[in-house]
């Protein structure tokens, strides 16, 4: 087996690494004292998990390459949508048993949709119109949005930790969600990134 094999390395591999590496980088201007920075590289992977799909639809990909792929988008959904979040929320709120307890059920939550994600993904090989539960995506970037508009508030930890606690509910749910698809859909993205950053820049 190779490990490494630059005719695997696509554009659509590319972005998802992309997003993995935010996520690292993300880990670590938390700990380096720069939540910000951190959140501002949250909306960076959202965004390239967002496009890695549109270029890998655009591309001629071997059966291989589209299974590398989908396992490749799951490993880095959950460094950048899985730990990232909760680093950046311990940073945040603060950790004791409560929130201790709810960052082991975010993570959970969060591993056990990629895992059942990945499989059915993998089962099928078709795309689907409709999200079931809320995507780990949709859920990691609830949190610069919140900073950026309510970080100031003395009771933001406390909202923090509700909104994280429902997340995870969300990620494991039932609940059907239709997929965004379509130009607007990704200036819609594109343009709320740009909000966002900009509020938690300045």
């Amino acid at each position: 087996m190779k490990y490494f094999n630059l005719q695997q390395l696509t554009g659509a591999l590319v972005l998802t690494y992309s997003n993995a590496l935010c996520g690292v980088f993300g880990i670590i201007a938390v700990v380096s004292g720069h939540v910000e920075v951190a959140l501002v590289l949250l909306i960076v992977a959202a965004l390239c998990d967002a496009f890695d799909g549109v270029v890998a639809r655009l591309q001629q990909q071997t059966a291989a390459q589209k299974t590398l792929g989908t396992i490749a988008d799951s490993v880095a959904d959950m460094v950048s949508f899985g730990v990232l979040p909760v680093v950046v929320f311990i940073s945040l709120a603060s950790l004791n048993v409560v929130t201790g307890i709810v960052v082991a059920l975010y993570v959970f939550a969060a591993i056990h949709r990629l895992v059942v994600f990945t499989a059915d993904a993998l089962r099928t090989q078709q795309p689907t119109r409709h999200f079931t539960g809320l995507p780990v995506v949709m859920g990691a970037v609830m949190m610069p949005i919140l900073y950026a508009f309510f970080g100031s508030l003395l009771w933001f930890p406390f909202m923090m930790t509700a909104v994280v606690f429902v997340l995870a509910a969300l990620f494991v749910s039932k609940l059907s969600i239709p997929k965004p698809h379509g130009p607007i859909a990704y200036v819609s993205y594109l343009s709320i990134a740009a909000i966002v950053m900009t509020s938690i820049i300045l």
